[in-house]
């Protein structure tokens, strides 16, 4: 395996892995990383690498503090890098020909990394690998590998990417030669990166996917989706990142992106409503009507009339509570 020095710099070139796993480190409890590094250490083949990213000296230092596997290799960033930056940090340190971003704040459960592999050899044209992702809230132990293997291109491809709840990001793995040839995530994407690189890097040969909820998802108040989700730009960004990735998925998968984005926006909006940002909810609902032009959205238009109402508010918020338990 190739070996990595804890500055960063990658040491002399070695043969590659069958899989990498990188783990970026930023800002989430001691607990949730010793969870995530514990889920991927139990079940990494032989011939895997665990990496481990701190991003900056907080990072470094809570990174310090959790049982270090004796199969990791902590490579730390004394600088704090942005998200494009440590993300693709990740994919050029990684030796293996498969690379599994490993959301610090989530897990995988057992048997992850062996339906990877299993997909990988079933579908080896394949740019991209999932199974199901499924929250840490609604899911208790993990239910059987029911549902076949199957390869997702196309529309398939995009539907699953921009507009299925069992695809929660860090649930995709990476092959090295999807991201040689079209290069790694883009810097004009910032908030919403792998919005546009997943449907790119689809498009080169499609996604092996695997129905079985073996990737866990976690959402806590540490995570950075709130200030991103308030910048001015992130309307524009997220909507044209969705629109631009799925370009080479063809023309319905870009109308399925317009689509989508608009719903996720909106959903977006009124989460920040409940959350007590009512007036920056209407902000982000206009800029979705300007960048959505001139295609109309009475969504928007109805969110607008929700965000100003507090019973509209708990109206939607007992529908969103009504929702997620029937998934349960």
């Amino acid at each position: 395996m190739t070996s990595l020095s804890v500055n960063g710099d990658r040491a002399e070139p070695g043969l590659r892995t069958s899989l990498s796993v990188c783990i970026p480190c930023y800002s989430a409890p001691v607990e949730m990383l010793q969870e995530s590094v514990d889920s991927a250490a139990a079940q990494l083949p032989d011939e895997a690498e665990l990496i481990i990213l701190p991003n900056g000296p907080a990072a470094i230092e809570s990174a310090g503090r959790i049982d270090v596997p004796a199969r990791a290799t902590i490579v730390a960033s004394h600088e704090v890098l942005d998200i494009v930056t440590n993300w693709n940090r990740c994919l050029e340190q990684a030796s293996g020909e498969l690379i599994h971003l490993l959301h610090e704040d989530d897990a995988v459960a057992p048997g992850f990394y062996r339906t990877i592999l299993e997909l990988a050899r079933e579908f080896p044209s394949a740019a991209l690998y999932a199974t199901s992702s499924t929250s840490f809230a609604t899911s208790g132990k993990p239910r059987g590998r029911e549902g076949q293997p199957q390869l997702l291109q196309g529309l398939d491809a995009a539907r699953f990417l921009l507009d299925d709840d069992r695809h929660s990001c860090g649930n995709v793995v990476i092959t090295r030669r999807v991201v040689d040839r079209l290069g790694g995530f883009s810097a004009e994407f910032a908030y919403c990166l792998d919005e546009e690189a997943y449907p790119r890097w689809a498009a080169d040969g499609g996604l092996g996917f695997h129905p079985a909820p073996l990737y866990r998802n976690r959402k806590h108040s540490r995570q950075g989706r709130y200030p991103d989700w308030l910048r001015d730009e992130f309307v524009e960004i997220y909507v044209r990142s969705r629109v631009e990735g799925s370009r080479e998925l063809g023309d319905a998968a870009v109308e399925l992106a317009w689509r989508s984005s608009e719903r996720r926006v909106v959903s977006v909006a009124v989460t920040l409503a409940l959350a007590g940002y009512r007036s920056e909810s209407r902000e982000e609902l206009t800029d979705l009507e300007t960048v959505l032009r001139p295609r109309r959205s009475w969504r928007a238009k109805l969110a607008k009339t929700a965000c100003r109402s507090r019973l509209l508010l708990e109206v939607a918020q007992l529908r969103r509570r009504s929702r997620a338990a029937l998934r349960r």
